[in-house]
């Protein structure tokens, strides 16, 4: 938490970790489309819960970007559609790494602690018109599929003009006045 600590606002300190039960989640102001990469540090509470750790779905059609989501233990995508990694497992209460990378047109690397997977035929680039939600998925404008469990780290990359960009690094902390998560 010292590195996290020096680049906070004042009144602001550094925490392990920020939980959320479910009902809680942070507007990125990063658009959900093709061209993000995100890397986390997460765990889940529960394993039966169906719960975005971030992302977007414009309707109820295939119009989602959900580069991290939890699906009853195992981990999930939705990059149009919704697919689960079925050989991705994560059980409950387990500290994982995940990197999830759609920074190439029709493909897509999701790390998840020492095994990748691979996937191709994505189709074309795709933009939900929407921000990602932290800890939850932003569905037409409201928080859906919201998490229960840890976000420890959560950094967004975005493709701009062929280079890699960070352009968010989430760092758990909290409030010193008032004890509320930031």
């Amino acid at each position: 938490t010292g590195y996290y600590q020096d680049a906070l606002p004042a009144g602001y300190t550094a925490v392990e970790y920020i939980e959320s039960t479910g009902g809680q989640y942070i507007d990125t102001g990063v658009a959900a489309k093709t061209g993000v990469k995100v890397e986390a540090r997460a765990l889940w509470t529960t394993e039966n819960q169906d719960s975005a750790f971030i992302g977007a779905r414009k309707d109820s059609n295939d119009t989602r970007f959900l580069p991290i989501q939890y699906f009853n233990g195992t981990l999930a995508y939705g990059h149009k559609e919704w697919k689960p990694l079925s050989e991705a497992k994560v059980p409950a209460n387990s500290v994982v790494d995940i990197v999830s990378d759609f920074t190439t047109a029709g493909q897509a690397t999701i790390k998840v602690g020492n095994s990748e997977y691979k996937i191709t035929g994505l189709g074309d680039a795709f933009d939900t018109g929407l921000t990602m939600y932290l800890g939850a998925g932003n569905y037409g404008g409201s928080a859906s599929w919201g998490m229960q469990g840890r976000i420890y780290s959560c950094k967004i990359y975005e493709m701009q003009s062929g280079t890699l960009v960070l352009v968010r690094d989430f760092a758990p902390c909290v409030n010193t006045a008032t004890g509320e998560a930031g």
